[in-house]
């Protein structure tokens, strides 16, 4: 039997331990956890020629998925790691998912939990986006807060003397170059250049799908968190 091909794997990476927001996963807002909207979000996006599945290594996220029967993947110990790469955990569960499955993943679409402010139109759109030209990859980006001309080290005796350059320091933030940092709402890619490359830009045929600010909040300190919450809430 031939193997099954497969548009679209969305892939839900959901590691137990975090070490800044202690269990950021499982953080509520609006009453669900992070996981659980994600998961939400994930399935109503998917088509008939899409799967989903959630990564991970938390018991409670699994049973969360055989109680509502979602697919998932028990990540193993030695990719669970505060030290673990996020890529090789998904190169693993792909050879193992194919094998698994009998099927072909052709692309592979990563959402992380920690982007709550993430729109379902920012997913179709950069979807629609990936597939307009022959992109091998996409990242969703969104402009800084602050400029990096306008940041700098600090010595050791946290002298100011010299902290920006000197054509900086008369201009104005609007009159500054635009620059843009990944937010970690979407990241896309063709599955065979993933596996080359295991990551998703700094790489050759990728594409930057801008996001706004307001939508970009990556949780990754308690700020975040209650900045998210409040925001969603209210």
């Amino acid at each position: 039997m031939s193997p099954k091909k497969i548009k679209y794997l969305f892939i839900i990476p959901c590691r137990k331990n975090s070490s800044r927001v202690k269990y950021k996963n499982k953080r509520k807002i609006k009453g669900k956890s992070l996981y659980e909207t994600t998961i939400l979000q994930g399935l109503k996006i998917k088509d008939k020629n899409s799967k989903l599945i959630v990564n991970t290594d938390d018991d409670e996220i699994i049973n969360y998925c055989l109680y509502n029967k979602v697919d998932f993947f028990k990540r193993p110990k030695r990719l669970s790691s505060n030290n673990s790469k996020i890529s090789d955990a998904i190169v693993h569960m792909l050879n193992s998912y194919e094998k698994k499955n009998n099927c072909i993943v052709n692309n592979i679409i990563l959402l992380q939990v920690t982007s709550p402010l993430r729109r379902l139109i920012d997913i179709k759109k950069a979807i629609q986006l990936y597939e307009s030209k022959n992109f091998h990859s996409l990242c969703s980006v969104c402009e800084t807060n602050v400029s990096p001309y306008w940041t700098n080290y600090l010595n050791k005796d946290n002298s100011l003397k010299n902290f920006l350059k000197k054509k900086y320091l008369k201009r104005h933030s609007q009159d500054l170059p635009i620059r843009y940092q990944v937010n970690g709402a979407i990241f896309i890619s063709e599955k065979n250049s993933y596996i080359k490359y295991r990551r998703f830009f700094n790489r050759p045929q990728s594409i930057a799908y801008i996001m706004p600010i307001e939508n970009s909040i990556d949780i990754d300190t308690e700020f975040d968190y209650k900045i998210s919450k409040r925001l969603i809430e209210n």
